[in-house]
């Protein structure tokens, strides 16, 4: 089986240490895409999403202003049951759909 040049990998892989991929991605898909999906190697399991997730992850923020966060943040409402919430969600969607079409119909619009 003849290898896969790295320039061919290079074009649809990130590899490296998390610094080097997280760097990798901005550099290649900065203001490209609106979301990126990312893909764990498969052979490496839980470990292999977990270690994505790592990477990816937006830092918490410390100190001060997290301090300050905490303080001024407002309590979560309690969760809906299920069927009260799905049928939110379906109102909300229908409502995207009557006044967008499918083209509209994203996550981020059916949570406005």
């Amino acid at each position: 089986m003849k290898a896969v040049p790295d320039e061919t990998l290079d074009t649809i892989v990130l590899s490296g240490t998390p610094d080097e991929v997280r760097q990798r991605c901005a550099e290649r898909w900065a203001g490209v895409y609106e979301h990126i999906l990312r893909w764990p190697p498969a052979f490496a399991g839980m470990d292999g999403v977990r270690a994505v997730i790592d990477t990816f992850a937006r830092p918490r923020p410390t100190g001060a202003w997290a301090v300050a966060r905490a303080a001024t943040h407002r309590a979560y409402a309690t969760r809906l049951p299920a069927a009260e919430r799905r049928q939110q969600l379906l109102q909300a969607a229908g409502r995207v759909l009557a006044h967008g079409g499918y083209p509209a119909l994203t996550m981020e619009a059916v949570a406005l």
